[in-house]
């Protein structure tokens, strides 16, 4: 089993201790500017920078200011990354630091969802995205042809049942793609990443069914939110208010 983490960490003010992880770590910095020093090399970074360590990596971490230093960190087990990149060793990262803004985007997103099993999916897309850029993996650069027959059966299978988070993994299968190429060519399509898309359906699903009457907790259980909160944080960030602030309005057509 291969472990995939991450963690925030609030107005840090100390020094770590010297230590290296046995996983890839990777992230960004919410406020603050950081320094860290890995072997001979001393980096700083900012929240437009994101920094990479590798596996066994002896470094450390401190504010590069009197300022504390918040931050995200993601940890991925490098067996995780050999099944996601398809090679049969592990390979390092090329550089300490990244200021590819649509990685960082990428990185934020997936730190942004905290709910459950649409949590798993966000990161599981987002790893599949930023991994590959990290790593420098040419072979899974974007061709020109898009493989439209397999993201629809994908996009069917994912919105087939609005309770059921259903892995990247399996959705690149029904593709018949890889992960990566997948989590890249679904969100080329569709213009949202499969995690997102599955949240937009259930917030459309509840809405309908809010507006035929239906109690809102029954309805956030039955589209698939963990509760009747995780439904009206979800229906902000589409409609900017929640649904007892929105105006219906039924109108007849005439014949």
């Amino acid at each position: 089993m291969a472990d995939v983490f991450w963690c925030s960490v609030s107005r840090q003010k100390a020094r770590l201790q010297r230590h290296y992880h046995d996983t890839y770590a990777f992230g960004f910095i919410d406020h603050g500017l950081s320094r860290y020093d890995c072997g001979t090399h001393q980096f700083q970074t900012d929240p437009q920078t994101l920094f990479l360590i590798n596996p066994g990596d002896v470094h450390t971490g401190f504010p590069a200011s009197s300022e504390p230093i918040s931050y995200t960190t993601f940890h991925v087990d490098p067996a995780y990354v050999r099944a996601l990149t398809g090679h049969s060793h592990d390979r390092p990262f090329g550089q300490y630091l990244c200021t590819q803004p649509g990685l960082g985007a990428a990185l934020r997103e997936a730190a942004r969802e905290r709910e459950g099993e649409l949590a798993r999916l966000a990161i599981e897309n987002m790893l599949a995205l930023v991994l590959p850029a990290m790593l420098g993996d040419g072979r899974l650069r974007d061709s020109a042809a898009l493989h439209l027959s397999g993201l629809r059966r994908a996009c069917e299978l994912l919105l087939s049942d609005l309770r059921q988070t259903v892995s990247l993994a399996a959705l690149a299968q029904a593709a018949n793609l890889e992960r990566a190429y997948f989590a890249r060519q679904f969100r080329r399509f569709y213009g949202l990443p499969p995690h997102q898309m599955l949240k937009q359906a259930r917030v459309v699903a509840a809405r309908r069914q809010l507006f035929a009457g239906t109690m809102g907790a029954e309805v956030a259980q039955d589209v698939g939110f963990f509760d009747q909160s995780h439904m009206i944080r979800c229906w902000k960030d589409v409609y900017a208010v929640p649904p007892s602030q929105m105006k219906k309005v039924n109108i007849v057509q005439s014949t």
